[in-house]
């Protein structure tokens, strides 16, 4: 189980559902045992591009494609051909029909039909120092495109897939974009210029022009983002638009008026030139200029943290936006869609459950040192190959999620059926997967407890059921930090010696609980109610650490039950097996074992350079584990 959302390279691990790569990125077949598949969230557009038959959004992990005439999708990630995850720009290019793909650490994909090409020269080349973030492609020709960097600009052979030149600012550049025989640099300095066809070398810097007053332009400015449309060449600082149809004098054609609107873009895809404009952290419209300067106001109801957009050859406006769903209009002003997929709703993965086949997922809640994070993601559900996303942005009308997030933890009781949610701060939620009723339990109406110290706080930080349908909760910094509600549907708690601070729990085939500890030294703690939840005298507890045991640290990040009833348990230092059985509170006979294998022809303890944050049993009692 992923442990919380701060382990990315645990994402993957999370949505995927057991698939290997194929040969063909487009490649859509039934998948045979030892294959790989990727769910990921399809309901988010952070980018957005277009070919000639496709609208191409970037989902941050991913690529969504829509066709153009019937609307249908399809999807493309790292299992299916990409390199790399974490995409922050792309841009069609129509001379040569291919996608260009940056992503986050500077790697940079060329996908031309089926086939993807890696170009790693930015990410990887050591003369680059610092930031190598990629802010936008701007393409030229059919021969080069021009990428704006944290560092300056590189110039990329379209054809060759080669990088050309590379043009070193010591300045943030923006965007590039160019009209005529000119290129123009926006920068957090103002805008720059250079003649492309002069006998002067652009990758020498100190050969472009600097544009000011002489131009129409103040002494000190900055120019965000540049476009060029219909003859004429366009740049943007915060709040203000110039346009220039010589590339030489600049006239404002907007400028903010009411100082609450912020320019995010411009884009000239289509017949108009589209000008982003973010009015207040949760509105947005689109100003649609024609070259004689005259606008329309658009969007406006549709987007709310606009990012990007364009228009396509039928009028439509495809947007860009923080905000969930993929959303377009059908005129500049009117016929507003907001599209979802089959997907959970985000990429945050805190914990995962499964029960015949189907999978339930908890999005997150709480960091790493379990402080607050706040989570709007809820709980996504993988049912029959359908997706059931639950959380109060998705439902604003269930009143069993009102003002409820943080989901945390999550279970399916397999005697009970009903789906547990367990936040981190809000107490507890059960759903009726049947009836869709939602029943919310906190410390008016349960023995859950507040926080020592933040007793407004209801947190759960574990969910385990027993053989009986049993609940057993971990109820972080409580008093008793240790409640169970019986099938019954009766509460009981319990205390934990001198520690207050536990995490995760899991009930093993003895009926003993296990938990780790955040606080007071950390380890784990072994409790056994002897069967009596009622009656506190006959309980028993041990402290499990690297003092009385095999555990290299006292850091324990998970813990997981195999199908022989043994507990493995995840530190900072590897892994540890307890097989224990009935003997857990024997303290000679249950230490522990670090299993042994050969690495690099050297004898090691299994995993002991890792920091294990997630260990899951398959079907075939082998043991999966994740690390950071």
């Amino acid at each position: 189980m992923v442990q919380n959302k701060k382990q990315a390279k645990l994402l993957l691990l999370g949505f995927i559902i057991s698939t290997l790569l194929s040969n063909s990125i487009y490649s859509q077949r039934s998948l045979a045992i030892g294959e790989w598949d990727a769910h990921l969230p399809y309901g988010d557009g952070k980018w957005v591009t277009q070919s000639a038959e496709e609208i191409i959004y970037s989902t941050g992990l991913s690529l969504l494609y829509i066709d153009k005439d019937d609307l249908n999708p399809r999807f493309v990630d790292k299992v299916k051909g990409l390199s790399d995850v974490g995409i922050s720009r792309l841009q069609y290019d129509p001379f040569n029909d291919q996608l260009i793909i940056a992503y986050t650490n500077s790697s940079i994909d060329i996908v031309r039909g089926t086939d993807v090409f890696n170009l790693p020269f930015i990410k990887e080349n050591t003369n680059i120092l610092g930031d190598r973030q990629i802010n936008d492609i701007y393409v030229a020709d059919a021969k080069y495109a021009y990428l704006s960097t944290a560092f300056g600009i590189v110039q990329l052979d379209l054809q060759s897939l080669e990088f050309a030149t590379t043009i070193f600012t010591e300045l943030r550049v923006n965007q590039v974009s160019g009209l005529g025989e000119s290129l123009f640099a926006a920068t957090d300095d103002g805008l720059y210029k250079i003649d492309v066809t002069s006998n002067v070398n652009i990758g020498d810097f100190g050969q472009w022009q600097l544009l000011g007053e002489p131009n129409g332009l103040p002494t000190l400015y900055e120019a965000l983002h540049t476009v060029a449309y219909r003859g004429a060449v366009y740049f943007a600082g915060e709040d203000i638009l110039y346009k220039s149809k010589d590339g030489v004098t600049f006239n404002v054609i907007y400028e903010d008026q009411l100082n609450n609107q912020s320019i995010k873009y411009l884009s000239a895809e289509g017949a108009k030139l589209m000008v982003g404009i973010r009015e207040d952290p949760f509105k947005s419209f689109t100003l649609f200029y024609d070259e004689n300067d005259t606008s329309i106001k658009g969007g406006e109801g549709c987007i709310n943290r606009t990012l990007f957009g364009i228009e396509d050859e039928q009028g439509r406006v495809w947007y860009s936006d923080e905000w969930y769903t993929i959303r377009h209009t059908d005129t500049y002003i009117s016929g507003c869609s907001m599209e979802t997929y089959n997907s959970p709703f985000a990429a945050n993965v805190s914990d995962i459950n499964t029960h015949k086949g189907n999978a339930y997922i908890a999005s997150g809640g709480a960091t790493e040192s379990y402080n607050y994070d706040a989570n709007n993601g809820g709980i996504y559900i993988y049912k029959e190959g359908a997706w059931d996303n639950i959380n109060v942005l998705n439902n604003p009308g269930e009143s069993g999620l009102s003002g409820l997030s943080n989901f945390f933890r999550v279970v399916k009781n397999p005697v009970t059926e009903k789906v547990y949610f367990g936040s981190f701060g809000f107490g507890l939620v059960e759903y009726d997967e049947e009836t869709k009723e939602l029943t919310r339990y906190n410390t008016d109406n349960s023995k859950l407890q507040g926080a020592q110290g933040d007793l407004g706080n209801t947190r759960i930080t574990g969910l385990a059921t027993d053989n009986q349908g049993n609940l057993w909760i971990t109820n972080h910094a409580a008093e008793k930090p240790l409640v169970v509600y019986t099938i019954d549907g009766l509460w009981q708690k319990y205390e934990i010696p001198q520690n207050q601070f536990v995490a995760n729990v899991k009930v093993d085939q003895q009926g003993y609980k296990w938990m780790v500890l955040t606080g007071s030294g950390g380890g784990v703690m072994v409790f056994d109610d002897n069967g009596t939840l009622a009656d506190p005298l006959d309980d028993r507890t041990r402290l499990i650490n690297s003092g009385n045991s095999e555990l290299p640290t006292n850091t324990v990040r998970t813990l997981e039950v195999d199908k022989d009833g043994n507990v493995w348990v995840g530190t900072s230092e590897g892994a540890v097996v307890f097989e224990c059985g009935a003997s857990a509170f024997d303290l000679d006979v249950c230490r522990g074992v670090r299993r042994k294998v050969v690495v690099g022809g050297n004898v090691a303890f299994l995993l002991e350079t890792e920091d294990i944050y997630a260990i899951e049993t398959d079907g075939g009692n082998r043991k999966w584990f994740g690390s950071r």
